[in-house]
Order: structure tokens, then C-alpha cells, then sequence
């Protein structure tokens, strides 16, 4: 299992959890799942916590089959989709949206199967990949 920033979130059998992006100073959390069964695809899972329960309060495909890493910067959330079976991965750029929905902003092919993102540079106006 895969985690950002120390986040690891036990959830309900039905899906794995492949990573998870805390949202700063809020009571949200993005999780991405990998998928389970032919066909199936993984997941960008928006929950809140209410009180000490997590609910769901969107999901989205908008990351790829196998989304593998999220990278919150602003009201971006970049995730890469780690593309198991394939020459390339994806990145994508998704507003954070008033209604929690993850429209995609941008997206480009990356080498390998990317795992990690992190924000860098001046002004934090870099994106690293790593493979």
C-alpha cells in the first residue's frame, strides 16, 4: 500500500486502497483505488469525515485505470495513472471543484509506469514524476 504523507486509511472490503492525499486544513481526503475484476477500473474516491466516520461523498474515473499517486497543490490535484501492462503511464491535472467533483483540467503521457509525484521549484510551479 501506497500512501502520501503518512495517510493510511483502513477501508470496507470492496476495494484497495492504492493511495491517499490529505486535504489541508479540511475534513476531506482523496483516496484512489486500484481496480478488482476484469474490466474494472480504479478509482478517485472523495470521503469526509463526519464526526469518526469516513462517508463518500464523489468518486471519479477521471485518473486512468490504475491511479497510483495524488499530489495536491491548490486547488489541483495531480494523480498519475500507473498503466500495469503498458509502455507509458498517464498525468493528469483535476480541479477540485465546489461540488467535489474532479473535472479534468490536462493530461500527457509519462515514461514508465509512473508512482510518485511531489511539487517543486520556485513558487512551486514544478512537477516531478518519478518511475
Amino acid at each position: 500500500m501506497r500512501t502520501a504523507q503518512g495517510i493510511a486509511v483502513a477501508l470496507s472490503a470492496g476495494f484497495r486502497l492504492a493511495t491517499a492525499a490529505p486535504v489541508s486544513p479540511s475534513d476531506l481526503l482523496w483516496v484512489t483505488t486500484y481496480p478488482i475484476g476484469d474490466g474494472a477500473t480504479g478509482k478517485v474516491v472523495t470521503l469526509k469525515l463526519d464526526q469518526s466516520t469516513l462517508q463518500t461523498v464523489a468518486n471519479s474515473d477521471s485518473c486512468g485505470p490504475y491511479p497510483s499517486w495524488l499530489t495536491q497543490a491548490n486547488n489541483i490535484l495531480y494523480c498519475v495513472n500507473e498503466a500495469w501492462g503498458g509502455d507509458n503511464g498517464d498525468l493528469y491535472a483535476l480541479k477540485i471543484a465546489d461540488d467535489l467533483s474532479l473535472p479534468m483540467l490536462s493530461t500527457g503521457k509519462t515514461v514508465g509506469g509512473p508512482v510518485s509525484t511531489t511539487v517543486y521549484g520556485d513558487g512551486g510551479r514544478g512537477l516531478a514524476v518519478a518511475d
